[in-house]
């Protein structure tokens, strides 16, 4: 019960969040708060997990402590939301899941990211047009199993 009401207070805080740290911290706690939900199905699956947050946590923190790194802010927002070219953990892990936990790592695991993107006014192209092109070429033509197709959905939209 208390990793859920962790969970929920984590999306209040970025929601409410206007500062770089305050996102970084909310979308800390709500990784932290995501991988003991994650550990009750696959311990294989939340440690990937967890590593990959890290790094990008370790990124996003570096970059908006040090302005010469600010450039480094969508990349790592964009690891962390599972967006192409970064995404294959994303698949990796959706192979195994139940429902209800990929759902929620698919929708509201991304509100942090997602706002960080909107802080920034990140439009590059690039990037909307390969997570496009990748899910709908990997995804949608070659996968057999609705979870995949929903992993490459998510990298798409």
């Amino acid at each position: 019960m208390i990793k859920w009401l962790c969970l929920f207070f984590s999306y209040i805080l970025m929601v409410s969040s206007h500062s770089w740290l305050g996102l970084w911290l909310s979308m800390e706690m709500n990784s932290l708060s995501f991988i003991p939900i994650m550990i009750e199905e696959s311990k294989e699956n939340s440690l990937k997990y967890f590593l990959i947050q890290s790094v990008a946590s370790v990124i996003f923190l570096a970059s908006i402590l040090n302005q010469s790194f600010s450039f480094l802010i969508p990349f790592a927002l964009l690891i962390k939301i599972g967006a192409a070219p970064f995404h294959m953990w994303l698949v990796s892990i959706s192979k195994s899941m139940s429902w209800k936990v990929l759902s929620l790592l698919m929708t509201f695991q991304k509100i942090g990211p997602l706002l960080g993107l909107a802080m920034l006014q990140f439009t590059n192209s690039f990037f909307i047009f390969i997570s496009a092109f990748i899910g709908w070429i990997s995804g949608g033509l070659t996968n057999p199993t609705l979870r995949l197709i929903m992993a490459f959905s998510s990298v798409s939209h």
